[in-house]
């Protein structure tokens, strides 16, 4: 027999040899655990989000900021972009890879990223481009009127 066509088969039989699928019932245990953990930790993820959704949304209730808490919260709304960077590769690596094994944690985690943008733009936009504007310090007066 030719030495590269045994080479070959003796390949094939060593990767077919290594194929370890799960067959009895503690190797499936296993391997459910491990999907278990992922869907929970995916549900930890979105969890964290939330909580970082509703510490955002209390910057929007500040009234006057000075220079230096200013520069504080730049640098919160910084690091805050940064983690939905991170949150949105994160997703689409959560969605390719295990999109069609949990399909609906996988769409919360987006609608939870897609929340959390949208409240970082709205945190950025109340504080610093309109926070000292006349219209948002009645706006301010109104809803403080309510409560």
């Amino acid at each position: 027999m030719n030495t590269a066509v045994k080479e070959c088969i003796e390949n094939v039989f060593r990767a077919n040899e290594n194929i370890k699928i799960p067959t009895n019932s503690e190797e499936i245990d296993s391997f459910l655990d491990k999907l278990s953990f992922l869907r929970s930790s995916i549900l930890g993820i979105n969890n964290s989000i939330e909580n970082l959704i509703k510490a955002l949304e209390s910057l929007t209730w500040l009234k006057k900021v000075d220079d230096s808490e200013a520069f504080l919260l730049k640098t919160v709304v910084a690091m805050s972009k940064s983690s939905l960077t991170t949150l949105k590769i994160n997703y689409a690596m959560l969605k390719h890879f295990y999109g069609s094994k949990f399909p609906e944690v996988i769409q919360e985690n987006l609608s939870f990223v897609e929340d959390l943008e949208e409240t970082i733009n709205d945190v950025s936009y109340s504080i610093f481009e309109h926070k000292d504007t006349p219209e948002i310090e009645n706006l301010y007066k109104e809803l403080n009127d309510l409560v």
